[in-house]
């Protein structure tokens, strides 16, 4: 008969096989998640893909095209004297442009004074003590285009100099939203400091308006007196006084195209329609003129069109590469039987390839009238550059934006697919809700079989346990049963 030990390894043999049968069908289960996270992989890249199609398309199609296709430049030959961009084609043509003066920030400044001067070092010079003896607390108004702001200053009498300046720029500069105005303290000397304040915003119509208020002495005491202020006086290294005595001289002044014109700021966009100039520096009599020369900005439409053309490519490669069937290897790729899928690799190429039926009379109707063909894999490139340039070049506006944002065009049609996969209830939503709803069904019964399982191992390793011990007692019965009989054939029983 056979060994306790052997008969312990056949039941815990039996007990194994046993399990792996009761996995069986856990095993069929989980090859199905790997599946569906393989598929969900697989749309997570086409996804990927898709949104920037989108992306791509809706910038083209919202706009009507005006964005991308219809983009104006204006070039100019002095950039370090004007540089303009282009916002509309109203001023297509050249334009000449002779910068005489730039706009400027009004500034007036006070009186140098000592740093250190106090009452105590010597009153008769002591800022601090001639507004401390008039009124601690005064106010001074500054007027900018029209606005008034009355600033609050209050002095301990006690301030340097120096500190007094501080004292009133740090009030200045706490009103800088309401009064157009910054100031600072400039140590124009190791000892010595003058008050500047300055108008945030060039041109005569910002020009620096100061005042004492209520009979006050703050800008009195700085230098800056009712007559300075009244006739601008200009400063010098030690009075207070202008900068630019003559407002004039804070305007810009420039000609163009023969005409002399003034503005208050460097950045010019009423001069010319849909054309914002920047005016950077000055030139002399007898200097030559900048020449701007507005038209289609050509390098950025085509740039548009490469990058439509390159979120396409990236699109096709990935929708085939997951729909692909090897006849040769026998392989086919995750989602090679889904036809949603299978349709769109080819819907794709249609799109592409189809005329376009709302161009208007005359503009090209396919890609491959502006130089756009595809290769043997699908991927679109600009393969005749020299058609493709000479319809951008040409005298219609929308022969490239009728081609891919009118009502039928290219970009449109491709808008509207991809809106159909990736918009919040599309395609791709759809396809995830299955994935997930599959999962957790298919989780849920290995969950299930899991316990059922566990409950079928316990039963049958009592019955084997059962079984072991019947076992164990038939061999200790049978060695008593052949000892005895050893004992009687010997005749010692």
């Amino acid at each position: 008969m056979a060994s306790t030990t052997s008969l312990s390894a056949q039941i815990q043999a039996a007990a194994d096989a046993y399990g792996q049968t009761l996995l069986t069908p856990i095993t069929a289960l989980q090859d199905q998640l790997s599946s569906l996270s393989s598929r969900s992989n697989a749309i997570n890249s086409i996804r990927t893909k898709m949104s920037a199609m989108s992306l791509s398309t809706n910038a083209m199609v919202d706009s009507g095209g005006t964005a991308k296709f219809t983009v104006y430049s204006a070039v100019s030959t002095l950039t370090a004297v004007v540089s303009a961009t282009a916002s509309s084609g109203e001023s297509v043509g050249t334009h000449t442009l002779f910068v005489s003066q730039l706009a400027k920030n009004d500034m007036a400044m006070s009186s140098r004074v000592t740093n250190g001067t106090t009452a105590t070092s010597n009153p008769l010079t002591s800022i601090a003590k001639a507004i401390f003896d008039h009124a601690p607390t005064q106010q001074f108004q500054i007027s900018v285009n029209g606005v008034n702001t009355p600033i609050d200053l209050t002095l301990d009498g006690t301030e340097t100099n120096q500190g007094v300046l501080t004292k009133i720029a740090a009030a200045v500069n706490g009103q800088l939203t309401t009064s157009g105005v910054s100031a600072s303290v400039v140590g124009d000397t190791p000892t010595t400091s003058k008050m500047v304040f300055t108008s945030r915003t060039t041109g005569a119509v910002n020009a620096v308006g100061l005042s004492d208020l209520g009979g006050g002495n703050v800008l009195d005491s700085i230098g800056l007196t009712s007559g300075v202020l009244s006739g601008r006086t200009a400063s010098t290294s030690t009075t207070a006084g202008f900068n630019y005595a003559n407002t004039g001289l804070l305007d810009a002044n420039f000609t163009l195209d023969g005409i002399d014109i003034t503005r208050s700021s460097n950045t010019v966009s009423d001069a010319l329609p849909g054309i914002t100039l920047n005016l950077k520096s000055t030139q002399t009599t007898g200097d030559a003129p900048a020449t701007l020369t507005v038209g289609l900005d050509t390098a950025t439409i085509k740039a548009n069109v490469q990058d439509f053309l390159t979120k396409y490519n990236d699109l096709l490669t990935v929708v085939r590469s997951q729909t692909q069937i090897d006849t040769l290897l026998k392989t086919k790729q995750i989602l090679s039987d889904d036809s949603t899928y299978v349709r769109l690799r080819s819907s794709l190429r249609l799109m592409v390839n189809s005329t376009v039926s709302s161009v208007t009379s005359g503009n090209p109707a396919t890609l491959a009238a502006i130089g756009i063909t595809s290769d043997s894999d699908g991927k679109l490139s600009i393969t005749d550059a020299t058609k493709f340039n000479a319809t951008l070049s040409g005298s219609k506006s929308t022969a490239i934006s009728d081609l891919f944002t009118s009502s039928n065009g290219i970009a449109t049609q491709m808008k509207a697919r991809m809106d159909n996969f990736v918009s919040a209830s599309g395609i791709l939503s759809v396809n995830d809700k299955a994935i997930a709803d599959r999962t957790t069904a298919i989780n849920k019964k290995i969950a299930d079989y899991t316990a059922r399982n566990q409950r079928k191992m316990d039963a049958y390793k009592l019955s084997l346990a059962t079984v072991q011990t019947l076992l164990s007692q038939l061999s200790t019965q049978t060695s008593l049963a052949s000892t005895y009989l050893a004992k009687v054939q010997a005749g010692t029983a």
